[in-house]
């Protein structure tokens, strides 16, 4: 250790390559004198060495795989046509839309279970948005994830959650692939196909918090199955309408909700609709941020105009003010203005009138005053999700997709300090993304979107939101 700390201290700031392998040089010899050790050490502790270690540890894995999956929601949405998408299918999208159902590409089974669900439940009421929330997003993807987990190990009997996860890391979440894989290594499948994908089916829904877990069931294992080829075939180019009026003339519409909807209190109603307000407040000041940055972006490239499609992603706690809170309802948190907002959206070419034109998206850093003019535009996100990171957006559990070429706040500079630690010893284990990863419960974001026919958890959860605040807060 001493020979390291004396290579560490020569060098000072980066490491050369010499000093790299000089310090790699020292832990092979180190290796080799352990070896030498052999005859007194126990044997049950070089069966240990000789078995192969995990692919990487579980919780890492998982952080890995939620960040593919959620990749294919924001697919999804680009997928999906901006008019349907933003009146109709954001909500099916949000309570149903999983990954898990009978094509190989996952986000064409999003987009069916999205269009099926809306298709057989819909809304008492609309609700047109121009943003989903990030949390929101987040939410529906590890439910989904753990969806895709629960299936694959309902359908064998010796998988475990790491290796359900590290399989479907290889197949980019293809679930029927992930499946083929699993066999390929010996796993044992548990029983009959039919008896098996039914309860498979049923395991995923359930895990997934499906609103109606017995409906997609049949709907996937029952009712697909004899549905028109052209719809049973995977789609490329999907034609929505068409989807839609196929599944209402050949699926059954199931009766009744799936369970007891409680009826909102009155306090539980103003919880509601403060949760509402304060949702479309921002939207709306988002919104205008978004349209200026487009318009500055087509201005400094000369390009052409953009048309928004959806914004899909808002962090508005970006600066060294970090405050914590809740997002919207009683006691949300106040963005503060000496911070910035981290934004994600799905734009298009204002003259691209293709149907296979694919929505882009971008990234944009605005202040979080509302009549500034940021001299910052927006930039576009080729390929992601891109390797850039944000202390600030990892911080809050955020997962804002951010370019890793520019330089935006925090793209680099809270890392050092980080390293350095000059931010008070905090890591970025220690960020907030485990209240959404770790906790897939109801959250004020889900009752953005409330159906007081279907919606049982989310009337639970408002009238005991309303309990917990004080009398004078819902007047």
């Amino acid at each position: 250790m001493e020979q390291v700390s004396r290579f560490l201290a020569a060098e000072g700031g980066s490491l050369s390559c010499t000093a790299i392998e000089n310090i790699s040089g020292l832990l092979t010899k180190r290796r080799r004198k352990l070896r030498g050790l052999a005859g007194v050490t126990p044997p049950q502790f070089h069966l240990e060495l000789t078995r192969p270690p995990p692919f990487v540890p579980t919780k890492s894995l998982q952080s890995v795989l939620l960040d593919r999956v959620y990749g294919l929601y924001l697919d999804a949405l680009a997928r999906l046509p901006a008019a349907d998408l933003l009146r109709r299918y954001h909500r099916s999208l949000l309570k149903a839309g999983h990954c898990y159902g009978p094509f190989r590409d996952p986000v064409s089974n999003i987009v069916l279970n999205t269009v099926w669900s809306e298709a057989m439940f819909p809304p008492r009421e609309e609700l047109s948005v121009a943003m989903i929330c990030s949390r929101s997003l987040v939410l529906v993807a590890c439910r989904s994830l753990r969806g895709l987990v629960a299936y694959l190990r309902a359908c064998f009997d010796t998988i475990s959650e790491h290796q359900a996860m590290r399989y479907l890391l290889f197949t980019e979440a293809d679930l029927w692939g992930a499946i083929e894989m699993a066999r390929g290594e010996g796993h044992a499948e548990r029983s009959t196909v039919t008896v098996e994908q039914e309860s498979a089916c049923k395991a995923a829904a359930t895990a997934a918090m499906h609103p109606d877990p017995d409906a997609v069931v049949n709907f996937l294992v029952s009712t697909f199955p004899v549905l028109p080829l052209s719809l049973r075939t995977e789609p490329k180019a999907l034609d929505l309408q068409l989807i839609s009026q196929m599944l209402m003339e050949h699926c059954s519409i199931p009766h009744g909700a799936a369970e007891t909807v409680p009826e909102l209190s009155e306090e539980g109603s103003k919880v509601l609709s403060w949760i509402q307000s304060d949702f479309k407040e921002e939207e709306s000041f988002v919104l205008a941020k978004v349209n200026a940055a487009l318009k500055k972006y087509t201005q400094q490239t000369g390009g052409p105009a953009y048309e928004l499609h959806v914004i899909c992603g808002l962090n508005r706690n970006v600066g060294k003010s970090f405050v914590w809170g809740l997002h919207y309802g009683p006691g949300h948190m106040h963005p503060r203005k000496i911070q910035d907002s981290h934004i994600n959206f799905l734009a298009s070419p204002a003259d691209s009138h293709s149907s296979d034109a694919v929505p882009i998206l971008f990234f944009a850093e605005c202040s979080n005053i509302e009549d500034v003019n940021d001299e910052s535009s927006c930039w576009p996100i080729m390929g992601h999700p891109a390797k850039g990171r944000c202390f600030y957006c990892e911080n809050e559990g955020a997962k804002i997709v951010h370019p890793d070429s520019e330089k935006y706040n925090a793209y680099d500079i809270a890392f050092e300090r980080m390293a350095c630690e000059d931010l008070g010893g905090k890591t970025v284990d220690d960020s907030g993304d485990w209240l959404i990863t770790g906790s897939v419960d109801i959250c004020e974001e889900d009752c953005i979107h409330f159906d007081a026919d279907r919606d049982a958890k989310c009337a639970e959860f408002l009238n005991a939101r309303a309990r917990t605040v004080k009398g004078p807060m819902l007047v």
